[in-house]
């Protein structure tokens, strides 16, 4: 495998070497890494076997385009972009990630305002030869299609959910924390007051590290909780911030360093703790060789947190995927190099949010009215899509897991593995995982082979940048916003197949008409709660509507022309088409065989003459079917899938206006692959 890869050589030789079979109890070190502002489709949309530009259950704007056309733009690669510009495709600029423009993008649900509010650059995409690295870290481990960022926002609160589980209020307002207030604001925040994941640690007896350079780009969230700047407070700074932008200007620091050191020294133990676990940098570069010697010490904590300098983190605006990707293979490396910690570590890889970059997959959001999840009338999320890689001697494989998580997934992890309880809301708690369900702990697995992309790119001059380990770093220049080509193109996504974890969710859906009403009754005989959402193309719902569905549910809405066109999408491609009128000539059902892995469907014929019904695979195989159905009587047809997935339409002949489509993956509990 080692040929070619990018990863490095000491992580590769123990790769080669896997684990015996386990349990989370086995995790003695939790690593996460939190890069800066990049979206799923932005990075990973060509990958093959995920949710991407190729994503069957893709949905329409409210102009009936396909979701990926933004405004008459259309997702265009970023390096023809930059050879067009004679730029470096890595020196991106920032767009807009602000509350606002990003709930005005996301459009009530509609997720189609991207071009008008974030611009016609965020429709630029990676792909394999742009990210050799990120695309084999992927390949090698699991990565998660489906997981959200925690709000429609920028980096400050999305990482309040990720140390903490939750975001609260502004101190001394009852203004919802939703922007970079504490990590822009003027020096001194008074600090938060909800409690923060390593306090919780603190109290049940596990250690833990936050790793940092002098410049960490505001970007530990500790620093604006209560117990943290009273540390500060008591050592006379005021602000991490402010003190290390003096010793990153001085031509001689080490004279404020020592008067640091010697204010340090002087504090209680406890505080001492918080300051050497929370607040303590490293120098400038010096992130890795720190995580390099606790590994190589044995003093890797029980949960490390990462936080990149601004150099190393990716944010468009100052750095890049060659940097993000060159401190993971540090990291890597340090792990790689001691087989033993590596055995027993789990690192995990995403991004705070999503800078502007679209994303085409609308997040699920709470169902209106839902109690500590609103502000101003407006869900607080789930956020956009991110990537998250699960990088552990236990996601081997290249897998894909398509379960829903976002931020306070990590902090439910920490949950499940350390036993301590943080202040993450119910519908969260409903609708999100923990991250479990990415490892299989029974059965470790060995890397796949190394394989040439299954997608041949067009000619195009050589990438102008180096492997991810090589020696080039990007230089430094003007960074710049991608422009649309001239002449658009849908991106292609790589053929092929991932295997998929097993997921939790059984979905399915029925709809009939009475009147001018669709009465449409949802199922899911899974075992966690699966997230549907409604639209209707006709003016029968004035926002999509949002549903949590563990068991049954039902909801009718009222079509105000004769006819109907509405869709239901759910988790892991489930999709429903209920197209018809107030004249329906039939009535489907379906029902779902998990262990015969079938999909029972019965037509009911109300019509007052014979009808003629078919049954049409759009993909996954099997030959069409016809059925003759007498007035009043019920034909019953199940449906075979070898693979757990189907994507049937239902017709009825001499009625254009009828239709009915089913598609999704029937889940066994096994692992299967993806769609």
């Amino acid at each position: 495998m080692s040929a070619g890869s990018s990863l490095p050589p000491s992580l590769l030789r123990t790769l080669a070497r896997p684990v015996p079979p386990g349990s989370l109890a086995d995790v003695a070190h939790v690593v996460f890494v939190m890069l800066e502002n990049r979206s799923f489709d932005h990075y990973f949309g060509t990958m093959r076997g995920v949710r991407g530009f190729g994503d069957r259950n893709a949905v329409s704007t409210r102009a009936w385009r396909p979701i990926f056309e933004q405004d008459g733009v259309l997702p265009f690669s970023v390096r023809e972009a930059a050879e067009r510009a004679g730029a470096d495709p890595m020196l991106l600029d920032t767009h807009d990630h602000t509350w606002l423009g990003t709930q005005n993008a996301w459009a009530m649900g509609w997720n189609d305002a991207w071009v008008p509010n974030k611009g016609p650059g965020s429709m630029a995409y990676y792909d394999r030869r742009d990210l050799p690295f990120h695309y084999e870290l992927a390949d090698t481990f699991t990565i998660c299609d489906a997981y959200h960022c925690s709000l429609l926002s920028s980096t400050t609160p999305n990482r309040n959910y990720h140390m903490t589980g939750y975001t609260g209020f502004e101190p001394g307002t009852r203004q919802r924390a939703l922007d970079n207030v504490a990590s822009e604001g003027a020096e001194g925040h008074p600090g938060y007051d909800w409690v923060t994941v390593p306090e919780l640690l603190t109290r049940a007896g596990h250690t833990w590290q936050v790793y940092q350079e002098w410049d960490n780009y505001e970007c530990n969230n500790l620093e604006f909780f209560r117990p943290f700047v009273a540390v500060m407070d008591r050592i006379g700074l005021g602000s991490m911030r402010a003190f290390y932008e003096k010793v990153r200007a001085a031509e001689d620091p080490a004279p404020l360093l020592a008067e640091l050191d010697r204010r340090v020294a002087a504090l209680e133990p406890a505080d001492r703790e918080l300051y050497d676990r929370a607040l303590r940098r490293a120098p400038a570069g010096g992130l890795g060789d720190w995580f390099a010697a606790d590994v190589a010490a044995g003093r890797l904590p029980a949960v490390s947190w990462v936080v990149p300098s601004l150099a190393d983190c990716e944010h468009p605006e100052g750095s890049s995927a060659v940097e993000g990707g060159r401190l993971l293979y540090r990291l890597l490396d340090a792990l790689g190099s001691h087989p033993e910690v590596w055995a027993r570590t789990a690192l995990f890889v995403t991004y705070d949010e999503n800078d502007g970059f679209f994303d085409h997959v609308p997040p699920p959001v709470p169902p209106d009215g839902t109690p500590e999840e609103f502000a101003g009338g407006r869900p607080l999320g789930l956020g956009v899509r991110v990537p998250m890689i699960v990088v552990s001697p236990w996601s081997v494989g290249g897998h894909v897991c398509s379960k829903t998580f976002d931020h306070t997934s990590t902090v439910r992890f920490l949950e499940r593995r350390f036993g301590i309880t943080a202040p993450i809301g119910e519908w969260r708690r409903r609708v999100v995982g923990d991250l479990t369900s990415a490892f299989d702990f029974a059965t470790p697995m060995t890397p796949p082979p190394m394989a040439p992309p299954p997608m041949a790119p067009p000619p195009m001059a050589p990438p102008p940048v180096e492997a991810v380990a090589g020696p080039r770093p990007v230089p430094a220049g003007e960074r710049w916003y991608p422009r649309v080509p001239d002449e658009q193109r849908m991106p292609v996504q790589e053929p092929g197949v991932k295997p998929a974890r097993a997921l939790p969710y059984q979905p399915d859906a029925d709809a009939r008409v009475r009147g001018r009403a669709v009465e449409i009754a949802m199922r899911n005989s899974g075992s966690a709660s699966a997230h549907f959402i409604l639209y209707g193309h006709l003016g029968e719902v004035a926002k999509p509507l949002h549903f949590d569905v563990l068991g049954t549910a039902e909801e009718v809405v009222y079509f105000p022309c004769p006819s109907y066109d509405l869709l239901l999408v759910g988790p892991n491609g489930f999709r429903r088409e209920f197209r018809g009128g107030t004249a329906d000539p039939v009535e489907v059902a379906s029902a779902i065989d998990a262990l015969a892995r079938t999909v029972a469907i019965t037509v009911t014929n109300r019509a007052a003459f014979p009808v003629e019904v078919s049954i049409t695979p759009l993909a996954y195989g099997g030959a069409a079917r016809t059925v003759t159905i007498a007035p009043g009587e019920v034909a019953r047809v199940p449906w075979h899938a070898p693979t757990g997935w189907y994507d049937l339409m239902i017709g009825v002949a001499g009625d254009d206006g009828f239709a009915r489509r089913l598609m999704g993956h029937i889940e066994d509990g096994r692992p299967s692959v993806t769609g």
